[in-house]
């Protein structure tokens, strides 16, 4: 009796041979796969070994390999139990194992007893025991019936192969063939030795990968002759310049770039960290040393996670693109120079028209003061009387000086405020006294069109801090625009509230006049602007008013907020934003 090991992945495989085997009275031994089955050898000594070729983690050919190596099972015979239909390839490959005798699935019953005691024969193991008559006709029949059964299974497993292998040679091809035919530079390398030589590395103390291989040009050099290029396909052949793979795979000194910082370094410092894909972009250089900028894309492909010994490798020529975006750096700052410079010309220009304008005012209201004080003078009849015509033409020119006079002041103001010469000198400012003193100023504007004037001093705020005059500006310049735009026998209003959680007050003009619509709110305090034209013939001014409050209220470090809606009025609400008690209560 000999003892045989059996080793399949397949169950269904081992339990035929046992059948077989355990019917001629041979100790059997089993093993799902080779590592086990190199196990139950070595503890065992089995006189021979039957093993299928492919099975996961470890085939046949690298199994019994493993078994020749071996000194203690060296000279067990091995017989190959194969479905492979190349079964003149699967010979001479198994030959180079140290493997002579090869069964192809289906088998006879007698053809597998025959290669049996062939192989036990060749060493010298007594040959299948004779069976007896009782044998034949007891178990025979039970023996056939099981074997057609089995015979029926292997069949169809043997198909079912087949239409595997012919799909995946067809699967195979396709890729091959979009490897082949893409347009992107695509590299398949192992980088199993590399990743070995890192760990080992790691191993011996490094920590810090990156300051190593700074330091350690040679270790670069050494792991660049570690990576194997498995194919590459004819869109990275274009790249570099290269008329052939040979001509690539000779010259890959070239290609790769070992310097700090660079491709390959970068590779390094991902494969030490483990890492199974990545991208990165920077400067390459092909055969013939042209630089270019790629864009690289690195990934291990799935199932060799463990050892990184299938990678691909894709490369795109970003070199157009770099250029192209360098080209708009340049130009975005070269316009940020070009916009720096008009914005000094401008400010300069701006500051030259306010100086002009305040100069020119002034130069206007020596003239005009004279004009002024002169048709006083006549309307009071100091020198004598008048008659109804003059008294009338006297009233028009001293009407008409004031009227250009305040649109003069209106200039001025402006231009200083503009060209910083306006000073704000704050002081404890009665609240009650400064609303109820602008409102008197704008009463006789309001009689004219019969519109009311409301007052409300709600958290009876006493003081303030402010700049008496300016503060008396701002709101007379707010009640004149409220009363100008809002129609005969309407309302205007002025409301003062204290904010005591923010330190603040707030004067909130409100009217119920024509209103401003949404898209002028954003250009209602510049300067010189009426916001519709027909308004500025309807009513008369320079679209001073608005600005100067804005920048008077600024220059006081508050704020003004709008809220307004055509055909139901405004509400201007002058805040304190500051926390210097500049408009706090005091």
């Amino acid at each position: 009796m000999a003892t045989i090991l059996i080793v399949d992945d397949r169950s269904s495989n081992r339990e035929l041979l046992v059948t077989l085997l355990g019917y001629a009275g041979h100790r059997l031994l089993e093993a799902a796969e080779g590592e086990a089955g190199l196990a139950i050898a070595r503890a065992e000594h089995p006189d021979l070994i039957i093993t299928d070729i492919v099975m996961p983690k470890m085939d046949g050919y690298e199994f019994a390999r493993q078994v020749r190596a071996d000194p203690l099972i060296s000279n067990t015979q091995i017989i190959f139990n194969t479905a492979s239909y190349v079964i003149e390839e699967t010979r001479r490959l198994a030959e180079a194992c140290g493997v002579v005798l090869v069964l192809s699935k289906p088998f006879e019953p007698q053809a597998l007893l025959d290669v049996v005691n062939t192989a036990l024969d060749t060493k010298q193991t007594p040959i299948i025991p004779t069976v007896s008559e009782d044998f034949h006709g007891v178990h025979m029949r039970l023996l056939t019936d099981t074997l057609a059964t089995k015979v029926e299974e292997l069949e169809a497993e043997v198909a079912e192969r087949k239409q595997a292998e012919v799909a995946l040679l067809a699967s195979e091809k396709r890729y091959h063939g979009l490897f082949e035919d893409s347009p992107i530079s695509i590299w398949e390398e192992d980088f199993s030795l590399v990743k070995q030589r890192l760990e080992d590395l790691r191993l011996s103390g490094v920590g810090d990968f990156r300051a190593y291989l700074a330091s350690h040009p040679e270790t670069m050099a050494e792991c660049a002759a570690l990576v194997k290029i498995v194919d590459v396909n004819r869109a990275a052949l274009q790249m570099y310049h290269a008329r052939s793979r040979a001509e690539m795979l000779e010259n890959l000194k070239h290609i790769i770039n070992l310097d700090p910082g660079g491709n390959f370094q970068n590779e390094l410092l991902n494969v030490a960290e483990r890492r199974t894909t990545f991208r990165w972009e920077g400067t390459d250089q092909t055969l013939t040393g042209q630089p270019i900028e790629i864009s690289l894309s690195w990934s291990v492909a799935p199932g060799h996670e463990d050892d990184y010994s299938k990678v691909i490798v894709s490369i795109i020529d970003i070199t157009l693109r770099k250029q192209a975006e360098e080209v708009v750096k340049q130009y975005a700052s070269d316009l940020e120079r070009r916009v720096a410079e008009r914005t000094t010309e401008l400010t300069h220009a701006n500051r030259a028209k306010s100086e002009f304008l305040a100069n020119m005012s002034h130069e206007l209201r020596t003239p005009l003061n004279s004009i002024l004080g002169l048709s006083e003078s006549l309307l009071e009849q100091t020198r004598g009387p008048l008659n109804e015509k003059q008294d009338q033409a006297l009233q028009m020119i001293a009407s008409s000086g004031k009227h250009l006079l305040g649109l003069i002041n209106d200039i001025l103001e402006v231009s200083k405020i503009e060209a910083g010469k306006l000073n704000i000198e704050p002081d404890i400012v009665s609240v009650k006294e400064v609303c109820e003193s602008s409102l008197n100023f704008t009463r006789e504007l309001a009689l004219k069109k019969s519109i009311t004037l409301d007052f409300w001093n709600n958290q009876k705020v006493a003081t303030l801090f402010a700049d008496p005059q300016r503060l008396k500006q701002i709101l007379i310049n707010l009640l004149n625009n409220a009363v100008k735009f809002t129609p005969e026998k309407g309302n205007v209003s002025l409301e003062v509230e204290l904010n005591d959680e923010r330190d603040q007050i707030r004067f909130i003009i409100m009217d119920n006049g024509i209103g401003i619509a949404p898209d002028d709110l954003k250009k209602l305090f510049s300067p010189f602007m009426q916001l519709d034209s027909s308004l500025a013939r309807q009513y008369q001014g320079t679209g001073l008013g608005l600005t100067i409050a804005y920048k008077l209220t600024e220059l006081h470090g508050g704020s003004m907020q709008v809220e307004s809606e055509v055909g139901k009025g405004s509400r201007f609400i002058v805040v304190d934003s500051s926390r210097k008690c500049n408009f706090a209560g005091c």
